[in-house]
């Protein structure tokens, strides 16, 4: 038993955060309510059965009253991938509306609704829908929504206007979207003054430009992180970007910008984009890209809207997912970014092999002499032998050169050819002289050691040019087809 002077801490701490809206309705008398299982429905996706909390008799007032104990101490709401197969059923809901004031949680501050990765597993968006004010509470700062479809809009309208004090806004869509989604922007953009934060991940098939949602989200001041994630049709995007004048738009109070799109689609937003003194992050997946030959373009139109807007820029992400295109990313294509010699990371991931060699990687880092964390993670084909020209052309020394030109350097994510790797004892210059204590952490990825000399030369440069190294983190098991002996290069170091 919990003493009385406890017990109000302990009941706050257990319902800070529920994983689904029916545990709070458990709270209530055994005889009230009852869990059934529901036959398996069709949702589009395949069959799926879930659990549901109704009510076996009417409730009472004395019903309410113990509910109200727990009501007021929920501050998060989360359901997700894991919760949603437990749904409350709309008559518990109508039930409770009848006792409750303007909001069944008065005290919640996060609602998260859904998964983004698999919005169409969300159930409780709906109830949301029929009672939208019983979960949207006058003191909630972050909204996340997903698996929006057209009849579930209205949901942004109400929260707009019973959540003030809103800050963060996530939202995905897996239904036909059309030009509802402007006037749904507006109307946040008019009401969501406090806005700091918004995600969209948009349908392919939506007809609103995101140059006119940006223009639109302009007019938040406050506004300092936006994520947008959508994709047209290349056809579609060739024939109307060149012959549509987009205004310029100003988000100088901008800190983080996450785009994922198509190369051409990047290039019409990042021409639109006027003032960005305030942005810190800039991150960009290219989706699609296949053989598309608008990926070096991409980039440069990157570098010098970034130039002209006077962004002070200190985080650069490029990501390619799931593209084995050997010839997209020539080294030449990444050298508008060198430019940026403030940057502190740099991350180019998951791109189609760019065949660096030490040579580049020295120019790199010459070019980012405050650089702390860099990233170079490319794709390898399982489906290749190891020396194919797949492989990583940078050795031992190029790791040193990295080093030399980068004294501020901490965490490394890179894949070396120690097989190729000389010993830097063999000869006299400022990178066989290398002792860099900052680099603490190493992932190693795909890197190539064969047999125990390659451990030895590996070990023996290491300790020397990077002797307070703490971790070697090989990419994920699934992923990595060559992970190299790098447990026992820490060994060896240690010894």
């Amino acid at each position: 038993m919990t003493c009385k002077s406890l017990q109000g801490p302990a009941l706050n701490a257990l319902y800070y955060e529920l994983g689904c809206l029916a545990c709070v309705f458990m709270c209530m008398p055994k005889s009230l309510w009852e869990i059934t299982i529901e036959e398996p429905q069709i949702d589009g996706r395949g069959k799926q059965s879930h659990n549901k909390h109704s009510f076996c008799r009417v409730m009472r007032k004395s019903d309410w009253r113990i509910l109200q104990k727990y009501l007021p101490r929920v501050r998060v709401l989360r359901s997700d991938t894991y919760s949603a197969h437990m749904i409350v059923d709309v008559g518990v809901l109508s039930a409770v509306s009848c006792y409750c004031g303007p909001s069944l949680l008065p005290n919640i501050q996060h609602l998260h609704l859904g998964d983004r990765h698999f919005p169409y597993f969300m159930y409780m968006l709906h109830d949301v829908v029929l009672f939208p004010r019983l979960l949207l509470g006058t003191r909630l700062t972050t909204l996340d929504l997903h698996g929006h479809e057209s009849k579930t809009l209205p949901v942004l309208t109400i929260a707009a206007d019973t959540c003030p004090f809103l800050k963060s806004i996530h939202i995905s869509f897996c239904g036909r979207i059309k030009d509802e989604i402007l006037e749904i922007i507006e109307v946040i953009a008019y009401r969501l003054k406090k806005l700091e934060s918004i995600y969209l991940d948009l349908k392919d098939d939506f007809t609103v430009s995101v140059p006119q949602i940006l223009s639109v989200l302009a007019s938040l001041s406050l506004l300092t992180d936006i994520s947008l994630k959508w994709c047209i049709p290349t056809k579609s995007l060739r024939s109307t970007s060149s012959t549509i004048p987009w205004a310029a738009i100003r988000l100088p109070a901008l800190r983080n910008l996450h785009i994922q799109a198509q190369p051409l689609q990047v290039i019409q937003v990042m021409k639109t984009l006027q003032d960005l003194t305030s942005l810190n992050r800039l991150s960009v997946m290219f989706n699609d890209v296949g053989a598309d030959t608008a990926v070096p373009e991409a980039i440069g139109i990157i570098a010098k809207t970034l130039i002209t807007t006077s962004a002070a820029v200190r985080d650069i992400e490029i990501l390619f997912p799931h593209s084995d295109n050997t010839g997209l990313l020539p080294f030449d294509a990444l050298r508008p970014l060198f430019r940026f010699h403030n940057l502190t990371r740099f991350r180019v991931e998951e791109c189609p092999h760019p065949a660096w060699d030490d040579a580049m990687l020295e120019q790199l880092a010459r070019s980012f002499p405050n650089l702390t964390h860099l990233n170079l993670l490319w794709n390898r084909s399982p489906y290749v032998d190891m020396g194919d020209v797949t492989d990583t052309n940078i050795t031992l020394r190029g790791l040193a050169s990295l080093l030399l030109h980068c004294p501020k350097f901490q965490m490394l994510a890179l894949a070396v050819d120690v097989t190729s790797s000389e010993d830097l004892d063999d000869e006299d210059s400022d990178v066989s002289h290398v002792c860099h204590t900052p680099l603490t952490h190493w992932q190693v990825y795909n890197s190539v050691i064969e047999d125990d000399d390659d451990v030895d030369l590996a070990a023996r440069t290491l300790a020397r040019i990077a002797p307070d190294i703490e971790s070697f983190v090989p990419l994920e098991i699934g992923q990595a087809w060559y992970l190299g002996q790098d447990a026992a290069v820490e060994d060896s170091i240690r010894q």
